[in-house]
């Protein structure tokens, strides 16, 4: 017997806060932030849940317009 496994569909994303005055509104600094998190080791040791992925937006990879795939 095989076990099928499907995409259920979520997507779970860490946000900060842009609240004027907080240094997390400074967009450079998020933007650098950003940059140096690991999304690979941040899902596989910190979430740890078989069968999750890293997600680089926020629409599914199938979705298409045309032949070209939307990505954004």
């Amino acid at each position: 017997m095989r076990v099928k496994t499907f995409p259920t569909g979520h997507l779970f994303h860490i946000q900060f806060s842009h609240v004027a005055g907080m240094h997390s509104a400074n967009q450079s600094l998020r933007s650098a932030i950003s940059l140096v998190i690991d999304k690979e080791e941040l899902v596989n040791k910190v979430v740890a849940s078989p069968g999750t992925r890293v997600a680089d937006s926020m629409f599914h990879d199938w979705l298409t317009i045309g032949d070209t795939p939307y990505l954004t």
